[in-house]
């Protein structure tokens, strides 16, 4: 193949590439950061978290989750994606019931959530979604 042959190939390409990314439309910014939440979702979003504080139990932890910290930590992950405000708000009290069961069950020495790695990963990642935003004088 000569020289000349595949510089005009090469040339072939850039303008096929060019005129393709001209033709190609850029992703909406509204699908980026989200448009408006449909009422049918919010409301669905509000009778989920209304039965998790029904679930929960006086512990803190939510019935069935006697296994590990992993249910529990998903469950409080749920109040604060939401975003529900650990220090006031109508779920206020249940996502400190949920962050003091979560600490009172990890082991003092090591911080381990019982009782798997699993359960432990899930814990850990809701307390420290919880750590910034928690008034501590109101947690205990």
């Amino acid at each position: 193949m000569s020289a000349r042959l595949f510089l005009r190939g090469v040339i072939v390409l850039l303008l096929v590439v060019c005129i393709s990314a001209d033709i190609a439309l850029a992703q909406d910014p509204n699908l980026r950061f989200g448009g408006q939440i449909p009422p049918e979702v919010d409301t669905v979003y509000a009778r989920g978290l209304t039965w998790l504080a029904a679930a929960q139990t006086p512990e803190g932890n939510w019935k069935g989750s006697n296994e590990g910290c992993g249910v529990d930590g998903i469950c409080l992950m749920a109040f604060l994606a939401s975003g529900e405000d650990p220090n006031y708000g109508r779920h206020a009290a249940t996502i400190r019931r949920a962050i003091r069961s979560l600490v009172q069950r990890q082991e003092e020495k090591t911080g381990y959530l019982p009782s798997s790695m699993y359960h432990h990963g899930f814990g850990m990642l809701a307390l420290c979604e919880a750590y910034g935003a928690i008034d501590e004088a109101l947690l205990w």
